[in-house]
Order: structure tokens, then C-alpha cells, then sequence
């Protein structure tokens, strides 16, 4: 018993060795030589200037392939800031930029999947693929990537994404990237102001004419024209413009435009933050600026009617 035990196990582990030797590359094959690293092992993200998104299937009109830019501008004290050309050098949001120099640092040559360029296709890397050029300031290429289709999570696995190196056949599944945006309004930053309602001392609302005041007496209480106010519908206010968010960049300055609405919000320390829309058109939205060097962005007729909803509750009281 004890004989035909042992020579069972034997033939358990001679099997496991055989499959394992049918599963495992020849010597002869490229991934059995390759070394598992960064696809961009020399890419550093201080190093990047400019980063070109395009698919070459999304085409216009004219039949061009649909692109867009985003440029780095230095700043005092080595500051950093991305713009989109194409939108006045409006800021491009910093999360989004994080995340993308994130993306490209992490991907990695370990799940290689093809080494043909005929397979491309079914990746989704061929013509219909998402090209990424990332370049540094001598105009030098950094990383060239090709985003394919989304990998079909197998058990056990995470959501995954299909890539390759640009110009190489190899073909790699990474844990999952998510689709880089060739919409230039996807990479705005587009939160129009940022500031802490609690620290606001004053707020400002001229219309047709007439200013309103409203004023912080201490902590919670508010005052117009000497009489209390309510606190919950000015904050109220105040949470809409701190998150409000606009649709899209549409001039570099508000030259020749009038405002119909103007209103002002006065901090603790004295700062002032100032914002102007123009008359609502057809649709209802409404472009907007925040002073006369600086651009003109449009919000949607849903955001401003929450606007207009939240200061007709305030100048009523109710």
C-alpha cells in the first residue's frame, strides 16, 4: 500500500513537470528573454512639457483626424501649470493631470499577450486605438502610447486595459487605465471658484440697478439692511457658487460683453472674489467672467437655473 501510495504521488508531481513544461516558453522564444519593467522606464514627469491626445478614427468635417493639446507653463517659484491652447491657456485640471503621469509611471511589460502586429485589431490598437504622445522641451518624444479596447476581467482579476508601445507590435494587458478623454472640456478645469463658505464675511448682488448686502454679524448670524437674515438660505447660496462648475471656455477676455448680474463675495482676510454674468439666451445658460483680463466661460441653463433658484430664495427669505 505504502509502495503504490508513494509511486502516485511520483506520478502526480512527473504530470504537474510536464505540464508545466509545455506551458513554459522555448528557449528560443522573446518572452522567455524579456525583462519585466516600466514600458517607459526613462520617463520622468518633471521632464514633460507637452502631451497630444488623439484618435485617429474621431475625424471632423474636414476629415482631420480629432486632437487636443495640453502644454506645461512654468510658473514663478517652479510652479507648474497645464493649459489647453485651444481654449485661451485655460487651466487643465490638476487631478486630471495627476492622474494621467500617474497612469503612464505605473504601467508595466507583465501581462504580455501578443507579440503580432496582426493582432492589433482585436485589441482595439489598431486605427480606432487612442494615441498618447508625451514630449519634453527639446520637442523629444517621451512616451508613445496606443490605449486600446477594455480587457474582459478573467476570474480572479481587476478591470484591465489593452496598450502598446507605440511603434511596437508587443501587445499588454495593465490593470485598468480608464479612457483618456480626446474631449478638450473633459481636461478644463472646470470648478470656476473655490473658497470656504464659513470664512465669508459679505456678499454683494447687484441687479438691474440695485446692490443687495447681506453681512456676517458673528458666526451663523447674518444681517440685510440692519435685519436678520437667514443664515441657511445664504449658505445655501454660497454652496452653489463655491461648486459650480461650467461647460466650457468660449474667449480669452470678456471684451464688449455686458453683465446683467454681478455679484461679490468678501473673505475674512479682506479678499474679494468677484463674478459677472451676461443676460441668459435662448437656451438659458449664460457666459460669465470674473474680471475684464480674464475668460469667458459658459454655464449650462440647468446650473444657472439653480442659481436663479437659490437667489430668489434668498432676497424673498423664504
Amino acid at each position: 500500500m505504502r509502495i503504490a501510495r508513494r509511486n502516485f504521488v511520483l506520478g502526480g508531481v512527473w504530470l504537474g513537470l510536464l505540464v508545466l513544461s509545455w506551458a513554459l516558453p522555448g528557449p528560443g522564444s522573446s518572452i522567455a528573454r524579456r525583462e519585466i519593467g516600466r514600458l517607459f522606464p526613462e520617463f520622468q514627469r518633471a521632464d514633460a512639457v507637452r502631451v497630444v491626445i488623439e484618435r485617429p478614427a474621431d475625424v471632423s468635417a474636414s476629415g482631420a483626424p480629432q486632437s487636443i493639446e495640453l502644454v506645461r507653463r512654468d510658473q514663478d517659484q517652479g510652479a507648474a501649470l497645464w493649459v489647453l491652447p485651444e481654449h485661451f491657456d485655460y487651466p487643465a485640471g490638476t487631478v486630471s493631470m495627476q492622474q494621467l503621469f500617474d497612469a503612464l509611471t505605473s504601467l508595466t511589460n507583465l501581462d504580455l499577450l501578443s507579440e503580432s502586429a496582426a493582432s492589433h485589431v482585436d485589441y482595439g490598437l489598431g486605427p480606432d486605438g487612442l494615441v498618447l504622445r508625451v514630449f519634453n522641451g527639446a520637442g523629444d518624444l517621451l512616451v508613445g502610447l496606443v490605449q486600446g479596447a477594455e480587457a474582459t476581467p478573467a476570474a480572479g482579476t481587476g478591470l484591465a486595459t489593452y496598450v502598446r508601445v507605440l511603434g511596437a507590435d508587443e501587445v499588454y494587458r495593465v490593470p485598468r487605465v480608464g479612457t483618456i478623454p480626446t474631449d478638450p472640456r473633459r481636461w478644463l478645469e472646470r470648478r470656476w471658484l473655490a473658497f470656504e463658505p464659513g470664512l465669508v464675511r459679505e456678499l454683494r448682488i447687484t441687479e438691474g440697478g440695485t446692490t443687495e448686502v447681506w453681512s456676517r454679524a458673528e458666526m451663523e448670524r447674518w444681517t440685510r439692511a440692519g435685519a436678520p437674515a437667514s443664515a441657511r438660505l445664504l449658505r445655501s447660496l454660497l454652496d452653489r457658487l463655491n461648486a459650480c462648475f461650467f461647460d466650457d471656455v468660449i474667449a480669452a477676455q470678456p471684451a464688449g460683453r455686458t453683465a446683467e448680474l454681478h455679484i461679490a463675495v468678501v473673505l475674512q482676510d479682506g479678499s474679494e472674489l468677484e463674478m459677472h454674468f451676461a443676460a441668459a439666451d435662448a437656451e438659458g445658460s449664460r457666459e460669465a467672467w470674473r474680471g475684464p483680463e480674464d475668460a469667458v466661460v459658459r454655464f449650462s441653463a440647468s446650473t444657472c437655473a439653480l442659481m436663479q433658484k437659490s437667489l430668489k430664495a434668498l432676497r424673498a427669505g423664504r
